[in-house]
């Protein structure tokens, strides 16, 4: 008996099956040995040509045949059906392929020609192609799953280095777009106590509004409240107080009693007081912050307002009106001369909105703006050539809404540093133009506010003009109902 191992990875590889494989080949010999009998036994019969067979001939005719197929079977051999069957084992290792596997046993195999064509076919098959097909098989499925490993491989790669210049580029973005530049905190920084300063301008201008109205109307508790007596007595006592000139009123060099002499003191200002009341430009349109504080009077800080009430004063209504006292009872012309110096009075008030409005847009800032705002732009200012005294002086110890305006609207655009600064990452470049947009848009409101002051007091000229030409009407219809 013929035996063969054949391991469980080489019959899995392989593409064929052994009971069908061999059957077929034995198949085809035995179609074969039939068509050889056949053609011994056509030749081997008897024919007759006019003549009968006898049974001794049939019997001679017999045995020859019988004969010529033993002769063919001696030659060819017999083959044995099935050749072989399978017996599953549990076998060690064999060869390059170690594991469990099969063994394959043969019967005998048949002799002659067809035993040595079995035994050809035999160790053909099962001794070389059969194990090499099955090796190149496992060879084959091995090297496409190790293809297939070696693409999965680059495709996780490739997704893996996609996703990496994914986040790298976002990264780059984010980087690009929210990292602020050293410029734009400059414009955060200097604008903190800007809102804050604006509403103590507004407050401000109001109580600088309700102050020369009360002068007007000789509220209690005024200079005007006597009438235009007292009011002249205490801006003459200021006068010669707080801003007296001795050299002034054509005083004459070789006379020390000459000009105001007599009035003022004799020892020279050198405070820079001197004429306060009435010089425009250097109390009120120089100096870009006034130490005017009307929430608490009593600062040291509020030091000038004195001089911008008496600027004022001097500027507008510098005589109070007697107001005339009345009562429902009165003629009717002395409520005609009440309400007339009333409406001088509201005209008046609309004419003193541009000073008031200046003087609140210069009033010193709330505490903030000095701590949280001088600091840093005293440094911008320095950066202009500027030394820190003069900075100081330039700015105030709290900067105004004026002076704060000024600095970021103006003075922050004439250093270099600010266009250098440009050569920034776009996204910075933009919110600085939107900052620049938000800082003109706050100026254009402050011009429009102007013009509609402008346009109050236009408003009031043209009513001046018209009631000139409204009473030249009255007169002409009066003389000529008198005619």
């Amino acid at each position: 008996m013929m035996t063969r191992h054949v391991t469980a990875q080489q019959l899995h590889g392989s593409p064929i099956s052994l009971r069908t494989g061999v059957l077929a080949l034995f198949g085809l010999l035995i179609i074969v040995l039939f068509m050889a009998g056949s053609v011994k036994d056509a030749n081997a019969v008897c024919t007759c040509g006019g003549c009968t067979c006898s049974d001794a001939q049939y019997a001679l005719n017999t045995v020859e045949n019988s004969t010529l197929h033993q002769e063919t079977r001696d030659e060819f051999g017999t083959a044995l059906l099935p050749p072989f069957h399978i017996v599953l084992l549990n076998i060690g290792p064999t060869g390059p392929f170690p594991g469990a596997g099969l063994e394959v046993q043969g019967e005998p195999q048949g002799d002659g020609r067809l035993g040595e064509h079995q035994e050809f076919v035999w160790n053909l098959w099962y001794e070389n192609f059969l194990p090499w097909w099955m090796f190149m098989s496992q060879q084959l499925t091995q090297n496409m799953m190790w293809h297939t490993f070696a693409i999965g491989t680059f495709i996780d790669a490739k997704h893996q280095l996609e996703t990496q210049a994914v986040l790298q580029g976002k990264f780059s973005e984010i980087h690009k777009r929210y990292q602020p530049s050293v410029g734009m905190c400059v414009f955060g920084t200097n604008i903190r106590s800007l809102a804050a300063t604006e509403r103590r301008a507004d407050l401000t201008a109001h109580a600088m509004n309700q102050r020369l109205i009360d002068r007007m109307m000789g509220t209690s508790g005024g200079l005007a409240t006597g009438g235009p007596s007292t009011d002249e007595k205490g801006r003459v006592r200021f006068f010669v107080n707080s801003v007296c000139d001795r050299f002034d009123n054509s005083r004459i060099h070789d006379r020390p009693n000459s000009g105001f002499a007599s009035i003022c003191s004799m020892t020279p200002r050198t405070d820079g007081t001197v004429n306060m009341d009435v010089d425009f430009t250097r109390t009120l349109m120089v100096p870009r912050t006034l130490n005017v504080d009307f929430i608490n009077p009593v600062n040291p800080q509020n030091k000038d307002s004195t001089f911008i009430f008496n600027l004022a004063t001097n500027l507008y209504g510098s005589l109070t009106p007697q107001l005339p006292a009345i009562t429902a009872n009165d003629q009717k012309i002395a409520q005609s001369q009440f309400l007339d110096l009333r409406s001088v009075a509201a005209r008046r008030g609309v004419a003193q909105t541009a000073i008031n409005a200046l003087v609140g847009l210069k009033a010193r800032g709330t505490n903030g703006s000095g701590t949280d705002t001088m600091q840093y732009m005293a440094p911008l200012l320095e950066d202009l050539g500027m030394t820190n005294a003069e900075a100081l002086e330039f700015l105030g110890e709290n900067p105004s809404y004026y002076a704060q305006m000024e600095v970021l609207a103006k003075k922050l655009y004439q250093n270099p540093d600010f266009y250098r600064e440009l050569y920034d990452k776009p996204e910075n470049t933009k919110r600085k133009s939107v900052t620049m947009n938000a800082i003109a848009s706050m100026l254009d409101r402050e011009m429009f506010d102007s013009q509609l002051r402008t346009e109050a007091m236009m408003s009031q000229l043209l009513e001046l003009k018209v009631m000139k030409a409204q009473q030249a009407v009255e007169d002409s219809y009066s003389r000529k109902g008198g005619n």
